[in-house]
């Protein structure tokens, strides 16, 4: 008995080093691609691959060269640009391991379902990368861009998205499948989040960028863009990007600042829960929209006694007169610049009042342009730290 188990474990252990082996000698034989970038380049693709300089960033010693490369080629298709590509290199790149898709701003707007395409039927090509757009500029252009703290870009970009998203809420991140989803509905549009390249462009492309305290070229979390289908058909500001991850339900925490009589106060948002009712009103759909912010005094500027329950009343209400108002101002510029619906209200619709969707869905663009919506916000101040009352000099 005892041997059956001891000749079973050894059976394993050849099993598992063998394919161990197998894993290693396939990283050895190929480089692998952690970025990629998509471009037009009037009637071609232009792709551009950011690949791991596998010695640099191994545990060996250094060579002093950078941690990674950018490769380009040029193609009738994404496809074959890609094969392209092993004219300049002496291995075939891989793409398991991507961690970010970045797409021209000039490729987003002539529309993005050829690189949607080729992603999702790539076997290689895994679901956990996020997908951005070059606001205002190329994808070539952000890869290429040296970054201090993180020695490779498109790692470094893809935590930013992370970290922006858990506590910043004009930012997000979109994986391959979910702009798929949002890319195919008939009720619903996707959106992007946008990333820029700031400062000086040539010298970030450079050594020099990462040599200095300061930089001079730096990459950037961006707002929302917004699709019509595929294609990008403009970008909203701050302050709508976030009404809008608040409506699509992917605030975290954020921080938000209200000018109260005249001082700022800066409060932190620690729960924000939405929810989207449609009513039939008349035979015609409406929009009621919920906000239930709680959230912490993070910051007073003047003289404000914050820990009086009346001031804290006071300040509640202002802040959901405010919020409200900015809300439905975001709705409505998207409604009427966009006619994208980004909210999903027509998925709402569908899954709420059917009957209603039937009628509305064949001109959805028109009817979502005057769709009635009401914004209810409600505001609780959970919390004022640990001060009683701002800080007085005498």
């Amino acid at each position: 008995m005892y041997k059956k188990i001891f000749c079973i474990m050894l059976i394993n252990i050849f099993f598992f080093s063998l394919m161990g082996c197998w894993g290693k000698r396939e990283i050895n034989e190929n480089f692998q691609a952690i970025g990629i970038g998509i471009d037009k380049k009037e009637d071609h693709y232009l792709i551009t691959y950011q690949i791991i300089n596998p010695e640099e960033v191994s545990g060996k010693e250094k060579t002093g060269t950078t941690p990674v490369i950018t490769v380009e080629a040029e193609g009738a298709s994404i496809s074959e640009a890609s094969r392209r590509l092993t004219l300049k290199v002496s291995k075939k790149v891989n793409i398991p391991h991507l961690r970010v898709l970045v797409l021209g701003e000039s490729f987003a707007r002539e529309g993005i379902k050829d690189a949607l395409d080729f992603f999702i039927r790539n076997r290689d090509a895994r679901s956990n990368f996020y997908i951005v757009v070059a606001k205002g500029g190329t994808a070539s252009d952000v890869l290429k861009v040296f970054t201090p703290l993180q020695k490779i870009p498109a790692e470094k970009i893809h935590d930013s998205l992370e970290t922006a998203q858990e506590f910043w809420s004009p930012a997000t991140t979109i994986r391959k499948y979910e702009l798929l989803s949002d890319v195919g509905a008939e009720a619903k549009d996707p959106i992007l989040t946008g990333i820029l390249v700031k400062g000086k462009k040539d010298v970030g492309m450079t050594r020099r960028n990462v040599e200095t305290i300061e930089q001079e070229a730096y990459i950037e979390v961006g707002t929302i863009g917004v699709f019509k289908g595929d294609k990008l058909v403009g970008w909203l500001d701050e302050n709508e990007s976030s009404i809008t991850n608040s409506i699509l339900r992917k605030v975290k925490n954020t921080i938000r600042v209200y000018s109260y009589v005249g001082y700022p106060i800066s409060l932190e948002i620690q729960k924000l829960r939405s929810k989207i009712k449609v009513v039939n009103d008349k035979g015609k759909p409406k929009i009621i929209y919920y906000e239930d912010i709680v959230g912490d005094i993070a910051e007073v500027t003047d003289d404000i006694k914050i820990k009086d329950p009346q001031v804290i009343k006071k300040f509640e209400k202002y802040v959901e007169e405010f919020i409200k108002l900015r809300a439905e101002n975001a709705i409505k510029r998207v409604q009427q610049d966009f006619h994208a619906d980004i909210f999903g209200f027509g998925l709402e619709i569908s899954r709420q009042h059917p009957k209603l969707w039937e009628k509305v869905k064949d001109n959805w663009d028109k009817e979502f342009a005057k769709l009635p919506v009401e914004v209810i916000v409600t505001v609780r101040v959970n919390d004022t730290g640990v001060i009683i009352d701002p800080i007085e000099i005498k």
